[in-house]
């Protein structure tokens, strides 16, 4: 291709011309180019109805067993470790909180010496 204003040879992919940097102007295509095709392709092979709907079988399956060891868990194990939480807090309030009875008591016994 050569330059329109110098006719300087000009390369393919040059925006200006490489001797007086006239602008290039663009080529048009000869067939227009269609930006989206007519239909979409199509998938090379067909989905397999039957085996997508055993394999969401297996994992509802599993799911279920999951959630089925999550129960049992939580029947066996929260009641010991609730068993146990409750245990440690009548130890704990065994030695920090004086009995009420016995402390009533004592002071009364206190403003009657008085």
């Amino acid at each position: 291709m050569k330059c329109s204003k110098c006719s300087h040879e000009i390369r393919e992919g040059d925006r200006f011309c490489g001797s007086c940097g006239q602008p290039v102007p663009e080529a048009v295509p000869s067939e227009p180019v269609a930006v989206f095709p007519a239909e979409a392709p199509k998938s090379k092979k067909p989905v397999d109805q039957e085996a997508v709907r055993k394999k969401g079988l297996k994992v509802l399956g599993c799911l279920g067993v999951a959630f089925l060891i999550g129960v049992v868990l939580c029947g066996t194990i929260l009641p010991l470790h609730m068993k146990w939480v409750w245990s440690e807090a009548e130890k704990f309030k065994e030695t920090t909180i004086p009995n009420t009875e016995t402390n009533r008591t004592s002071m009364a016994d206190e403003r009657e010496a008085k």
